[in-house]
This record gives structure tokens, sequence and C-alpha cells, in this order.
């Protein structure tokens, strides 16, 4: 009969051999579970080690549309896989502020100047109103699939300017959460990638519990609705916490 192996301690923030980027993350987590899943994408598993080779590909992608380290996108996805999997690449290689694709239009006009976004990343019928939107404010539109050849496809224009191509830094913003705090205003919060990754390992060596998270999510369900936007990421991830995917551990820091 086989032991399990004892799950080893958290990373302390000041852990030198921890991961302290989101690509470190993933490089990391190709060695985790080499025979099981990371995420499932329609009918297709993605491994820990497909899904490191999917983000480097995606990153490629993103940069023949001019879209680089320091280009901030504005997201509107539906709930699932697919939008777990976006995030997660767009977090490792540009500046992503996902919103609630259900926002109303004067929302979203009051939203993307003040985040300054160069684009919008849109998938399903979901996105509508945020591509509408978008398209009367000149926002140029990407459009994001998951193809039968287990690719992220990315299509659209290319952003005007070279992309800037360094390697995130763990002081680097990767993240924009919106939040409404005390008021009705979207508030800006930016997470770096090292807040993602420590935040996302301690989560994954058990250091936050299940109901832990729970109590999380019910905090921000309770003072981030819906329709301001903060909710979507956390809940988006949120579903990959209970395996060992790197998904699951990356969306840890989405709180």
């Amino acid at each position: 009969m086989d032991t399990a192996k004892p799950i080893p301690d958290p990373p302390a923030a000041n852990d030198s051999t921890a991961p302290k980027t989101i690509a470190g993350l993933l490089e990391a987590g190709q060695s985790l579970s080499k025979g099981g899943s990371a995420l499932r994408l329609g009918n297709d598993a993605v491994s820990h080690a497909e899904l490191h080779d999917l983000m480097v590909q995606a990153e490629t992608s993103l940069r023949g549309l001019g879209i680089g380290r320091n280009t901030r996108v504005m997201t509107a996805l539906p709930d699932g896989a697919l939008a777990a999997c976006v995030l997660l690449a767009l977090t490792r290689s540009t500046i992503c502020a996902p919103v609630n694709p259900d926002l109303r239009s004067a929302e979203l006009e009051m939203l993307i100047p003040e985040l300054d976004v160069q684009a919008l990343i849109a998938h399903g019928a979901c996105a509508e109103e945020a591509r509408r939107t978008a398209k009367a404010l000149g926002l140029p539109i990407i459009e994001v699939v998951w193809k039968e050849s287990r690719t992220l496809q990315w299509s659209g224009p290319v952003l005007p300017g070279p992309p800037s191509i360094y390697e995130a830094s763990p002081d680097d913003t990767a993240l924009i959460l919106l939040t409404s705090g005390s008021s009705a205003r979207p508030k800006r919060v930016p997470l770096t990638h090292r807040h993602l990754t420590l935040s996302a390992q301690r989560m994954a060596h058990g250091a936050l519990d299940c109901a832990d998270v729970r109590r999380r999510l019910s905090k921000l369900d309770a003072h981030v609705p819906r329709r301001r936007g903060g909710g979507f990421a956390a809940g988006t991830a949120f579903g990959w916490r209970f395996g060992d995917s790197t998904i699951g551990h990356v969306g840890a820091g989405f709180f």
C-alpha cells in the first residue's frame, strides 16, 4: 500500500527558492501530477506541462498582436475553464484587468478610460455589450477561442508600436482587481506577481483551507457585487482550488 507523501510547509515570504512570478510558478508546476491534468477545456484534458507550453504559445501570439508586458488589457469572458486559462495567460504576459461581462455600457464607458487599457479580450455572446462599447470608444478588440488543435487562438488588429518583451519581475503588476470598497465607484487594486504567487503557493500547500476560501469568497461577494466586476476573477478561478491544478494555485491570488 502506497504511503502518501507529506505536504511541505508553505513557502515563507522571504524564501529565495519559491517562484515569484506567474511564469516561474508555471515552470514549477510542470513537476506536479506527471500523469494528471491541470484543467479540462471542452473534451481536452491539459496536463501541467501542456499548460506551461500553452502559456508560452499564448505569449508569442499576443506579442504578434503588439501586446506586451506593459500592455493593459481588459477581459470580458464567461465563467469557466477557458476564462481561467485566458486569465492565467494574460497575468503571465500582460497587465490584466478582468471585468464582469454583464456590465452595462455606461459602466464600461467609465472603466475603460480609468483603467487606461489598450485592448479588450473577449469571448462568447456574453461580451457583446463590452464589444459594442469598445468599438464606440475605438478600443481594439481581440477575440480568443480554444481550438481543436489544443491551442488558444487570438485574433484581432495589431496594436501600434513594438510590444515590450522583457520578463516580468516579482514587483511588476500582473492583475488589476476592481473592488467597489465603500463607494459605488470601482477602485483599482494592483496585484503584483509576488502577491499572486505567494498567495497561490500558500493556498496550494494548505495554508488556506476550504472553509477559509469560502469565507474569503463570501466576504468578497458581500463587498463586490458582480456588476462591479471584482468578483468575476475570483469566481472563475475558484473551481480549480480543490485539485492540484496550477490554475487553482494561481486563483488564490485573485481574492
